[in-house]
């Protein structure tokens, strides 16, 4: 397992790649932190993480079996779709050294990340993204 400054070494220097690949008005320095850390986050940590039963990939009551970026993502798409919003989703990442997940967005405002947690149902964190972003003002 690696360090956190470890982490912190990769993430900074994925970063650093990302931002030498894109042209200037193509994103910020922010918005190449955030896709380096999903990228490192996924490769050092497993794919998913078991919770209690229930099924992520449905949207059934109970608590998701599989937590995983794919049915994070699938979510907060679900949650956009919802509100009508037109915001981007950067990515989903469990949080280090905890049990939860972050989903990062790009708002006109700048990043947000919707911190969820892991014995959330699919419909909880549905709302919670809901009511993060528009008490955060994602204009």
């Amino acid at each position: 397992m690696l360090s956190t400054d470890e982490i912190q070494y990769l993430v900074a220097k994925r970063a650093y790649e990302i931002s030498r690949q894109r042209r200037p008005d193509e994103g910020d320095e922010l918005s190449d932190w955030l896709r380096a850390e999903t990228e490192i986050l996924a490769s050092v940590r497993p794919a998913s993480v078991d919770l209690a039963e229930g099924d992520a990939s449905t949207g059934e009551p109970g608590k998701a079996k599989h937590m995983d970026e794919s049915t994070m993502l699938g979510i907060a798409k679900q949650a956009l779709a919802e509100l009508e919003l037109d915001i981007g989703i950067h990515g989903a990442a469990p949080v280090p050294g905890a049990s939860d997940w972050c989903i990062s967005f790009s708002t006109g405002y700048g990043q947000v990340c919707v911190t969820v947690g892991p014995d959330s149902t699919n419909n909880s964190i549905k709302e919670e993204i809901k009511h993060q972003l528009l008490n955060r003002g994602t204009s």
